[in-house]
């Protein structure tokens, strides 16, 4: 099988359950914007290591 897109590996892993995924320096906005959409879309279970605070402004200012 070849995947061409990350909507083809969406449309594979989407359907299975959902696998942890610990995020080290989760205050980094890019990383957290991934793992929230990750998680939005039912693929992963997210555990955010990092400056809470930093994580939770980065969080309320992207309306995530």
């Amino acid at each position: 099988m070849v995947l061409k897109t990350l909507s083809d590996l969406k449309g594979i892993v989407a359907g299975g359950p959902r696998k942890k995924l610990i995020v080290a320096a989760a205050q980094d906005q890019h990383s957290l914007g991934a793992v929230i959409r990750a998680w939005q879309d039912s693929i992963v279970e997210p555990i955010l290591v990092g400056d809470q605070e930093n994580i939770r402004n980065i969080c309320a200012a992207n309306n995530y």
